[in-house]
């Protein structure tokens, strides 16, 4: 083991200093050089562009006007939305859409900086090594650009379960039920994993805690569903479907489907093999007297690649459906690297996150 007695969190959490600015500083300058070097529009993207330039012409919210019986051929209503907003203001969706998603990713960034050292209560150390590990990992930079919708949906997706189980004090609960609206409208599955497995693991942190669930648990769950009922209605009187086209088109269960998922996860971990510090994090994480967090941070991750696998992935590098998990293994890598100072000093914790950042880095240079 890596410590002989570890506390869950230290009693009073740390205060943000301006060291911790400029230690972020040092991780955000790199990751923007990163974003710049990876920028790039796969074909996919321009399927929302079009929505977007449709609806913002007035011509509503479908793919080719005039159709009698419009076709919701897009996963990311949110995205969308954002794309008519930038084409209403006569601004070039192929520019400032990754430009929006690299913001997202460099506020997620100092989210997870953040959320180590405050929530977590971990030193400045490895809650740096961290944050350079998941900014300049190569899935996270390629994925900040893009054009789709993958990096504020990582971010919705972290600040949703940060908010809701991470959290010190309890629930923020409005702010969380928000952020799993955000989710929600961002990608077709997101209402899933707000409204179905966010409270589940709410409960479980929460519960170790010794928390009271019943009353923050049943906002989030009421206002949520609200919400997202009115949106769903408004889908249902425009295209008269359950689900968008998307949906029907490419997920199905089969075992060919669930084979190429199963490649599909396993290849984004061979060419990341960072993320196997998820294994020995999750025997640091899951201690009783760290239950309560760490069942999120480790749950999260196997979660995420079993709905990759379930789905069969899709045909991009670097795994977007994975994406949204890497922030979690970052802080499970952060706390075993906690452990490895614990136990063996700061040489020993910097060579091992140094370690970790590399094999993050160098499959972006291949």
């Amino acid at each position: 083991m890596l410590s002989t007695r570890l506390d869950p969190r230290p009693a009073e959490a740390p205060r943000l200093t301006a060291r911790d600015r400029l230690a972020f500083l040092f991780v955000w300058l790199p990751y923007l050089a990163l974003v710049r070097r990876s920028w790039f529009l796969p074909d996919d993207a321009f399927i929302s562009f079009r929505y977007a330039r449709n609806w913002a012409a007035g011509q509503g919210l479908c793919f080719n006007p005039g159709d009698a019986a419009p076709v919701e051929g897009y996963s990311n209503f949110l995205f969308v939305a954002m794309g008519a907003v930038l084409e209403r203001l006569g601004l070039e969706q192929v520019f400032w859409l990754p430009l929006l998603c690299a913001c997202a990713g460099s506020l997620l960034l100092w989210l997870v900086y953040r959320c180590a050292r405050v929530e977590l209560g971990l030193g400045r150390r490895p809650a740096w090594l961290a944050t350079a590990l998941l900014g300049w990992s190569a899935p996270f930079a390629v994925w900040s650009t893009s054009g789709l919708e993958t990096m504020p949906y990582a971010l919705f997706f972290f600040a949703t379960v940060e908010r809701l189980c991470l959290r010190r004090g309890g629930a923020a609960t409005w702010s969380a039920v928000g952020l799993g609206l955000l989710l929600a409208l961002t990608r077709v599955e997101g209402i899933a994993w707000a409204l179905l497995v966010f409270p589940l693991l709410f409960v479980l942190a929460r519960r170790a805690d010794g928390e009271s669930v019943r009353r923050p648990l049943a906002r989030y769950g009421v206002v949520l569903v609200l919400g997202y009922g009115l949106y769903f209605a408004w889908r249902w009187s425009t295209f008269g479907q359950l689900f968008p086209a998307t949906v029907h088109a490419k997920v199905g269960f089969s075992l060919e489907r669930l084979a190429r998922g199963g490649d599909y996860v396993m290849t984004q971990v061979l060419s990341s093999p960072w993320l196997l510090a998820l294994v020995p994090g999750a025997f640091v994480a899951l201690r009783r007297e760290r239950r309560g967090l760490g069942v999120t941070l480790v749950l999260l991750p196997l979660g995420l690649a079993a709905y990759a696998a379930l789905v069969g992935g899709d045909w991009m590098s670097f795994g977007r459906f994975l994406v949204p998990a890497l922030p979690f293994v970052a802080l499970l890598a952060a706390w075993l690297l906690a452990g490895v100072e614990r136990r063996f000093g700061a040489p020993a914790a910097g060579a091992a996150g140094t370690l970790l950042v590399a094999l993050a880095v160098l499959p972006g240079f291949d």
